[in-house]
């Protein structure tokens, strides 16, 4: 039974997803049966009209607009609060009052307005935009959607929640950004060794559709910033004129080569699809993929023949997952006789800390970490880091 007094209150992008989907229509008789009579807030962050732009905001399969109004017809009871639309606009972006409108019944929804508060995600991107008076066009959509029967509400930002980094957002920022000082601290802590740059090549583990198209059931939305630092060492290991190589992990047969993979994993890449293709962001050339259906590249013999046969002793590894494919690549290429340097800010894992624990292994027995910017400072001048 509930508190006395308590009012649950939930916010969700709405994530299109079987296991979402069923949460929320459970939810509404969790509602109906402990939290009637306005005692529950119900806000779906949408952000945005425009398919596009909600896809950059919200880079996950959602529910569409009217996916989202047709729920709340079915959640809303006499006496309920309305449900909120938030949006947290980008910077020169627009409300579309029509749009909303056409789609939602302002005796279900209200509209809120927020910042774009400097979350983990808004900083990577860039995309924060915070203000404490409305910018005027935001003023003007308001009024036109007060005109079409909506409750609007413009949440501005407490400057003093900005800095103490307590907005919405910023306490998971605040976490990451100290738990990766951790991380970068202890990794640091790991043993130097010698690294042969002019016998060095690139290794990238698993770059491909699979953990970066939104669409795919293992879809990593925090790879996005591996992604493009992988890019950076991919041009830059080019421009030296060093080796650069890929590997995908994809089953031709699950039932013959899958293993205990298929047994540990519900959902494996396969073969031939459009998600076991290497980024076309890296641009890989031809020969340069190496396929595995295991976690350690070497479990492909040709891996270690073709580093062999163009001399190289030193490797630098980027790519996914960093706690699985990464790490098993790494200590496997150490046993091989390969030094390693592990790119930290070109690899990811599902979260946080499971990166963050990874990183300390390597650091520990196998690898030297360091940042991509570090290792292209070395690829261009060899002294600076050894």
């Amino acid at each position: 039974m509930p508190f006395p007094g308590l009012m649950p209150s939930l916010s969700t992008v709405a994530p299109k997803t079987p296991e979402a989907e069923a949460f929320l229509e459970r939810l509404i008789a969790v509602k109906d049966e402990h939290y009637r009579g306005g005692r529950f807030q119900l806000q779906f962050s949408v952000h945005a009209t425009d398919p596009a732009l909600r896809g950059k905001i919200v880079p996950v399969p959602v529910w569409s607009l009217e996916e989202i109004a047709a729920y709340g017809k079915r959640f809303f009871r006499r006496g309920d609060r309305k449900l909120t639309l938030n949006f947290a606009l980008p910077e020169g972006e627009r409300l579309d009052a029509g749009e909303l409108r056409r789609v939602f019944d302002p005796e279900l929804f209200l509209i809120k307005v927020t910042p774009v508060n400097p979350t983990y995600s808004a900083g990577k991107t860039g995309s924060a935009y915070v203000w404490d008076n409305p910018p005027a066009g935001l003023t003007e959509d308001s009024l036109a959607l007060e005109k079409a029967g909506f409750t609007v509400i413009l949440s501005p930002s407490a400057p003093e929640e900005i800095e103490a980094e307590t907005s919405c957002g910023q306490l998971w920022a605040s976490r990451l950004k100290k738990r990766a000082a951790g991380a970068r601290k202890s990794a640091g802590s790991g043993k130097i060794i010698p690294f042969n740059w002019e016998r060095s090549a690139l290794l990238v583990t698993d770059m491909q559709e699979f953990f970066l198209d939104p669409c795919s059931p293992a879809y990593m939305p925090q790879a996005k910033s591996a992604l493009a630092n992988a890019g950076r060492l991919t041009e830059a290991f080019r421009r030296a004129g060093r080796p650069v190589l890929f590997t995908a992990h994809a089953h031709e047969d699950p039932a013959a080569d899958g293993g205990l993979m298929t047994l540990w994993w519900r959902n494996v890449c396969l073969a031939g699809t459009p998600q076991a293709r290497v980024s076309p962001q890296l641009a890989p050339l031809e020969g340069e993929v190496l396929m595995k259906c295991r976690y350690s590249a070497f479990t492909n013999p040709e891996l270690r023949e073709r580093l062999k046969a163009l001399g190289v002793d030193s490797l630098v590894v980027a790519g996914l997952k960093t706690n699985l494919c990464v790490e098993s690549t790494a200590r496997a290429a150490f046993d091989l006789g390969f030094r390693c340097i592990a790119a930290g800010d070109a690899m990811a894992a599902r979260t946080a800390e499971l990166h963050a624990s990874a990183l300390a292994s390597m650091a520990d027995g196998f690898a030297m970490v360091r940042t991509t910017d570090e290792v292209l400072a070395a690829l261009r001048s060899p002294a600076v880091v050894s």
